[in-house]
């Protein structure tokens, strides 16, 4: 696990912490042994989705434009719902899916790689996730790695990069507001990966 933390404050009265700007990472496995979900249908079902009318059209986050709008299924709820339940046996707090873009799909074909973003709305902080998900679901002729890289300041430590490979069959789990991108697709098959968004409550 990665954590860039910021600020400490105590409060000399009732001698609490509070964080500010505390960022993570977590890479987990689906564990195959116990899961019913089947990874060819969930890349099938969101194959179905991937034409230029279904990509997101929100003229404030230009970075969008690179996902596609997906529907709900049996087996991406499942993965949702594991997502969910590990959190919460980890950590003891609840991630609800957001209401607004809750799951997408990130598809890079070939030569395409992922520009620099995070998924806070900075005019609407209320609503903006605490939690993003990505799930690799390709399987299939990926020789090439490709990297999501996660870029963070450590106090002193400026301009702070750590790539984390996207693998078949793993979540990576981190802080909303961490820019991230994409590295270049270089095989010859599509990338694809699903995206959650939570909150907290």
């Amino acid at each position: 696990m990665l954590r860039g933390d910021g600020i400490l404050l105590l409060d000399g009265l009732k001698n609490n912490k509070y964080r500010f700007n505390e960022q993570f990472f977590i890479k987990q496995p689906l564990p195959k042994k116990h899961s019913k979900v089947n990874l060819d249908m969930v890349q099938n079902f969101i194959l179905s989705f991937y034409k230029e009318d279904n990509r997101i059209k929100d003229g404030r986050y230009w970075y969008l434009n690179q996902y596609h709008n997906i529907n709900f299924h049996q087996h991406i709820g499942w993965l949702s719902e594991f997502t969910r339940d590990h959190w919460l046996g980890e950590f003891g707090s609840t991630p609800v899916l957001t209401n607004k873009f809750p799951i997408k799909a990130l598809i890079q074909q070939k030569g395409e790689s992922i520009h620099t973003h995070n998924h806070i709305d900075e005019y609407n902080l209320p609503d903006s996730p605490d939690i993003s998900v990505l799930f690799t679901v390709s399987h299939s002729n990926l020789k090439d790695p490709v990297y999501v890289v996660f870029e963070y300041e450590n106090v002193r430590h400026k301009h702070c990069r750590w790539k984390v490979p996207l693998e078949t069959g793993n979540f990576i789990m981190f802080s909303s507001n961490l820019n991230h991108h994409f590295t270049k697709n270089t095989n010859d098959d599509l990338l694809i990966n699903l995206q959650f968004n939570y909150q907290l409550i």
